[in-house]
Order: structure tokens, then C-alpha cells, then sequence
């Protein structure tokens, strides 16, 4: 089975095949492009929303810690430099993943596997401050695909709900 280690990606919805692509970069800038359904992109936001809900302390301010480091993990992204977006050649290899693995590293990542079950698998090893910008990203192409977003948890859904960052006092 060919093997991929995802370096980083960018997301495309194709609304003519109602799905979510990842365009993925390896170390070697080689490149991989991977199909999804919303079906098993809804059984994926549920599973890294499980391994973020460890980090967070399990009081009633659960909640509240949720969305303070959602928000940090959104900011730290979006106030990097911009990376330059993968974009795919006709000559890159285009597979739709049939299945998900999740599997927990001794280094305390989180890598997730994508298969075609046949002949490729592609991982993906996240922080947990990675697992919240890549939920803050899969939550952004959710609107785009105009897919509902009930599927993410409240703590996401609310620190991107904050679109004015001006407080306004009278």
C-alpha cells in the first residue's frame, strides 16, 4: 500500500460532486488529492471533537475553555503568514476515502489515516491545538458547501460566530 504523509492541505468543495477534497502537500512537496462525502466527513468532525474535549478540564466551565482555546487556536492560524495553497496538476493522484483511522501516538498526537481501503493511505499527526484549527478550517468549508453545521460542537460554532472584533461600549 503507497503511503502519504500529509504536510499540510487545502480544502475544496466541489459543488458539481457535492463534496470536500483535500489538496495535501508531503515534506518532498509531492502531491495528493483526497475525496470526500459529507457522510463520512460527518462521522470525522464528531471524532476530532473527542480528542479536543480531553484537553479541556471537565468542570461546568467546560464550555468556556472550550471556546477560549478555540478561539486562540483560530487567531495562531489565522495570524500566521499565509501559506501558499496546494493546487493539484492533472498528473496528481485523486482517491476517495472510504475510511478513517484514528490512532493515538506516544508523542500525544493524534494521527489520522485516510484510506482508499486498496491501494493508498495518507496520515495526518495533530496536536491537539492542531485538531482546532483543522476543525476550524473543515467548519469554514461546511459554510461554503452551505452543509449543515449542527454536526460541530457549540464552542466552535460560537468563536466563529464572532465576527466583529471591535466591543462597542455606551
Amino acid at each position: 500500500m503507497h503511503t502519504f504523509s500529509i504536510k499540510t492541505f487545502t480544502t475544496y468543495y466541489s459543488e458539481e460532486e457535492d463534496r470536500i477534497r483535500l489538496d495535501c502537500l508531503d515534506a518532498q512537496d509531492a502531491k495528493l488529492g483526497i475525496w470526500f462525502t459529507r457522510r463520512l466527513f460527518d462521522r470525522i468532525i464528531p471524532t476530532l471533537t473527542e480528542q479536543v474535549k480531553i484537553e479541556a478540564a471537565t468542570t461546568s466551565q467546560a464550555k468556556f475553555e472550550h471556546e477560549v482555546m478555540q478561539f486562540q487556536a483560530k487567531q495562531e492560524r489565522l495570524s500566521n503568514a499565509p501559506e501558499t495553497p496546494v493546487i493539484l496538476t492533472t498528473e496528481t493522484t485523486l482517491f476517495l476515502c472510504k475510511t478513517v483511522y484514528f490512532k493515538k501516538a506516544p508523542n500525544d498526537t493524534t494521527v489520522v489515516i485516510f484510506t482508499n481501503d486498496q491501494t493508498i493511505e495518507a496520515s495526518m499527526s495533530l496536536y491537539h491545538k492542531d485538531i482546532r484549527k483543522v476543525l476550524d478550517i473543515f467548519y469554514g468549508v461546511y459554510l461554503k458547501a452551505n452543509w449543515s453545521i449542527e454536526i460541530f460542537p457549540t464552542w466552535v460554532r460560537s468563536v466563529n460566530q464572532t465576527t466583529d472584533p471591535i466591543v462597542k461600549m455606551h
